[in-house]
């Protein structure tokens, strides 16, 4: 991993957005990442163990810069 993030559970991006990560054990070594909707990564591997992210809390409408 590139980040500092526990192995699987909900972990805070910079921006705010929580995100819950699922670590998966495959057969075959993968490499890449997930990156939060901000752009910045939240985990990148290069293993046999890989992930999963689901958005738990999205910022409010007015930080994203949505007009209600």
């Amino acid at each position: 991993m590139s980040v500092d993030v526990p192995s699987q559970g909900e972990t805070t991006c910079v921006c705010g957005r929580v995100w819950d990560l699922t670590l998966h054990q495959e057969i075959v070594p993968d490499r890449s990442y997930i990156n939060c909707r901000c752009g910045r990564i939240l985990v990148s591997w290069n293993s046999v163990r890989t992930w999963t992210a689901e958005l738990v809390h999205d910022l409010p409408a007015i930080q994203r810069g949505e007009r209600g």
